[in-house]
């Protein structure tokens, strides 16, 4: 049986207690700091396309973005052309902690993989992306057949 899953779990665990434990001076967690991230990367993205592309509840992403807006990290703008959706934007404040953001991203993935060769590091990274696009595959099927 293989050990995967759980491993992966437990990765996933300890690198969101490790972002909290960097991210407590900015007001944020973990869950948020991804779409501050996602939103600078992606300036005026919907909500909608946000939500389809990380494949969380839209009731999730509205009350994470909310937060964001109140922190003022994220501004919100309604279309013109159809009031029910609206685009984000990082404001300046996300801006401003942007890069610390992705140091604090680098500095997990240079704690996992310290004893890795850098053969082992891209290798990972590589098998990382095949299994998250033969999951989107998967779930895609998934939701055609309901």
């Amino acid at each position: 049986m293989s050990d995967t899953f759980r491993n992966l779990a437990r990765l996933s665990k300890r690198g969101k207690t490790y972002l909290d434990h960097r991210l407590v001076e900015y007001g944020i967690n973990s869950g948020q700091y991804f779409y501050i991230i996602f939103i600078c990367n992606n300036e005026g993205i919907t909500q909608d396309k946000l939500s389809a592309f990380i494949q969380v509840h839209p009731s999730n992403i509205t009350r994470a973005l909310e937060i964001l807006c109140q922190k003022k990290y994220i501004v919100k703008k309604d279309l013109e052309s159809d009031r029910r959706t609206c685009k984000l934007y990082p404001t300046e404040k996300a801006k401003d902690i942007y890069s610390k953001l992705l140091g604090f991203e680098n500095e997990w993935v240079n704690i996992i993989t310290n004893e890795f060769s850098n053969n082992e590091r891209e290798l990972l990274d590589a098998l990382l992306k095949k299994a998250e696009v033969t999951l989107t595959k998967y779930l895609k099927s998934e939701q055609k057949g309901m």
